[in-house]
């Protein structure tokens, strides 16, 4: 369905009433496959013969800063790493769904005008400490405590970005609880901006 409305889109020669019809299409089966994608990383999560590999997450985030790069070309992006591999067995797609979710939402949800995400990676005495920063919308403090829910998105998110399955930090959540990692966030709620969430 994707690639037949993206035919029709990229073919022109239509009334702008009939554009606006595809467009909405489109949008509507990319809101369906992103909540299918996720609903399929959520029935992983849990089960026992999960493979597991060893990993360097900091070519893996660099990799995936990489994308988010191309993805928002009006988006700053900064890395402050470690300058040796810091290694890690777990297993790779439900690890990585978790930087990937948490840099993109920082990507989305960056200032209009001059988007900044600051990621930083660093391994400590008890393990590896992850965080990533942006400059955008604050979460407001009634929203606080359902940011980890399933299908909630909070009010100043929906009116950033109309379309969003409201999964995204809850498959984040999940998966943390899984391997068992402590996810939590920190933002100024009202006379500031942003938000910045640490694994």
């Amino acid at each position: 369905i994707s690639w037949t409305l993206e035919l029709l889109l990229e073919r022109g020669g239509l009334a702008q009433d009939q554009q606006k019809k595809l467009e909405d299409a489109y949008k509507s089966n990319r809101s369906l496959v992103n909540l299918v994608a996720d609903l399929l990383v959520l029935s992983k999560i849990g089960k026992i013969s999960i493979k597991e590999e060893e990993m360097d997450l900091v070519s893996e985030i660099e990799s995936i800063i990489g994308r988010m790069r191309a993805a928002y070309p009006a988006v700053s992006f900064y890395f402050e790493k470690e300058s040796f591999p810091l290694l890690l067995r777990t297993n790779k797609s439900l690890a990585m769904q978790v930087f990937f979710n948490l840099i993109t939402n920082a990507a989305e949800y960056s200032d209009n005008k001059a988007g900044t995400v600051s990621i930083a990676l660093r391994g400590e005495s008890d393990g590896y400490l992850f965080s990533v920063e942006n400059n955008g919308l604050t979460i407001l403090p009634e929203d606080q405590p359902k940011i980890f829910s399933g299908f909630f998105r909070a009010a100043n998110a929906v009116e950033r970005k109309e379309r969003g399955t409201g999964l995204g930090l809850f498959i984040v959540k999940m998966i943390g609880d899984h391997f068992g990692w402590r996810i939590s966030f920190q933002s100024p709620g009202t006379g500031g901006d942003g938000a910045i969430f640490y694994v």
